[in-house]
Order: structure tokens, then C-alpha cells, then sequence
């Protein structure tokens, strides 16, 4: 599999499919480029797909810093140039790795064809709108200290949330390979990377969702409550990502789903590629064997 060198940093990525459009998976906080591997086969079969791991995960786990959102956007872009790929692409994101579609788009809006979140959120308990800058800088400082306290130490709190992502004990198995792997990262990576995209989420999630005009698609499957603690969404839910999302970017297409956990694309792979790909096919996006 490809190693790109991208400032300094040695970066894998999964790469399949010979031709087609291209895809791009972008996993989230403290995973890696096979939480996609349903999704990674199923559509390299009619594209070109490509699954990184992002500095300081996964296979790129022992490269330099800095951790962070921006990095991250700015990684993913230069890995699609190094490999001689300048079409836009479909954009598919899950947890944190939302996050990282939005700055991408923010960066080079020219090279997205499409957004897919899957089980975004947004760290905040009601959505911002226009606050002025001094204020919002305010508020992203406490987030990021907020942060800071819970990730910081032994990393509890980061096995308490991977606890909290699987619903069902079917997924016990991947659930316990997900804390083994993310207890095999740098500690410097959470201490980064967490404190980091809660501050980026009051400075920029609504500000960037604002504009997109890419075609976007919406899976919701989790919310978490005030302690951040996470729980399956209810049909009565409503979340700050959803309030948001309707706000800014209402020709979404939402999908609400009642019966999963956070890594939706594992649990149900079989209804996010289907969705997924009906999506792509009504946006002109889709090979033919991916249209239903």
C-alpha cells in the first residue's frame, strides 16, 4: 500500500479501484483507515477509492505533528496531488473526520464533489450563530480547557468514550480492538487532537457548513448528553449537528437511525453502502452497479 511523504510525515493509504470517480474515506479521532474496510470493497468496485490513516494514527501513527484538524485537511489534500489525482472528489467522513471534510472544503472547495457524514456532532449545547469574534474566542478557549481536563492522564476518558460508541455486545470484538488500538497511540495525539477540534468546532463548524453548496449527505445515529456521554439518538432527539445542519445546510439529505451505535458504517455496512450510493447516482456521481 502507498506511503506518502507530505511535509516531513510518512502517511499510509489504502488505496483501491483502478478507475471510476474517486471516494475518499476519512476515519475519525483515534481510529484508523480499516473502520471504512465494508465500504472500502464494496466501492472499488466502479472508483477509485482511497482510505488514509491521518498523521498520528493507524499506520502513520509515529509521525510528527502538529495533531489537528487543519493538518489533517491539509494531509488529505496533498496525498490526493502526490498521486497525480486533481478531479474533485466524493468525500465521505465519520466522527471527527467530518470535521476534517469541512476544512477540506474550506480549503480547496474546487476538489470536493460531494460530502458524506457519517454520525457527525458538534461540541457544543446549542448552536452559536453570529457571535462576534472576541466572544467566540472566549468560548472555543473553554472548550478546548474542557477538553484538556478529560483527556489528559491515563486515558480514561479515552477509554470511557470508546466504551460508549457500541450499543449492541454483538460489537464487543470491535469495540475492544478499537480501545486497543487507540491505547496504542502517542499519548501526545488525544492530548492534541481532542482539545484541538473542540475549539475548532466553536470557531468553525457553523461558519464553514454555511457555505457549502457540495451535495451532502447525512447519517445520524448517536447524540451524547451534557456530560459527553454518547447513547443511541431517539426519534424525539434533536442535537446541536442537527440543528445546525438544518440551519445551514438544509438541503441536506438527513438520515436518522434509532437501532445502531456511532460506527454505523460497521454495525449496518450493507444500508450505508446502499445509501451511499443511491446518493452518488442522483448526483451524477455513481457507477451504474452502485446506483441502488
Amino acid at each position: 500500500m502507498p506511503i506518502h511523504e507530505i511535509d516531513g510525515a510518512k502517511l499510509f493509504v489504502h488505496e483501491a479501484g483502478a478507475s471510476g470517480p474517486l471516494i475518499v474515506f476519512i476515519h475519525g479521532a483515534l481510529c484508523q483507515h480499516d473502520d471504512w474496510r465494508h465500504q472500502t470493497g464494496f466501492f472499488a468496485n466502479g472508483y477509485r477509492v482511497f482510505a488514509p490513516d491521518l498523521r498520528g494514527h493507524g499506520r502513520s501513527r509515529e509521525q510528527p505533528g502538529p495533531i489537528s484538524v487543519e493538518r489533517f485537511a491539509a494531509d488529505v489534500l496533498a496525498m490526493l496531488s502526490a498521486a497525480g489525482t486533481n478531479e474533485p472528489a466524493v468525500l465521505v467522513g465519520h466522527s471527527m473526520g467530518c470535521r476534517v471534510l469541512l476544512q477540506i472544503w474550506a480549503n480547496a472547495p474546487d476538489r470536493v464533489a460531494a460530502l458524506v457524514f457519517v454520525d457527525g456532532a458538534y461540541l457544543v449545547t446549542e448552536p452559536l450563530g453570529a457571535l462576534d469574534e472576541a466572544a467566540r474566542a472566549r468560548r472555543a478557549s473553554l472548550a478546548r480547557e474542557q477538553a484538556q481536563a478529560l483527556f489528559l492522564g491515563s486515558g480514561k476518558g479515552r477509554r470511557a468514550s470508546f466504551g460508549n460508541m457500541f450499543f449492541d455486545e454483538r460489537f464487543a470484538s470491535e469495540r475492544d480492538r478499537m480501545q486497543a488500538h487507540a491505547d496504542s497511540l502517542p499519548a501526545s495525539v488525544a492530548r492534541e487532537l481532542m482539545p484541538g477540534f473542540a475549539a475548532w468546532d466553536v470557531m468553525n463548524l457553523e461558519r464553514i457548513l454555511g457555505t457549502v453548496t457540495a451535495p451532502t449527505l447525512v447519517f445520524a445515529s448517536t447524540c451524547m448528553d451534557g456530560s459527553r456521554t454518547r447513547r443511541p439518538l431517539r426519534e424525539s432527539d434533536t442535537t446541536a449537528w442537527l440543528r445546525a445542519l438544518a440551519t445551514h445546510a438544509p438541503a441536506a439529505d438527513v438520515y436518522r437511525h434509532y437501532d445502531a451505535g456511532h460506527f454505523l458504517m460497521i454495525e449496518q455496512p450493507e444500508l450505508v453502502n446502499r445509501r451511499i450510493g443511491g446518493f452518488l447516482a442522483r448526483h451524477g456521481l455513481a457507477n451504474a452497479c452502485h446506483s441502488g
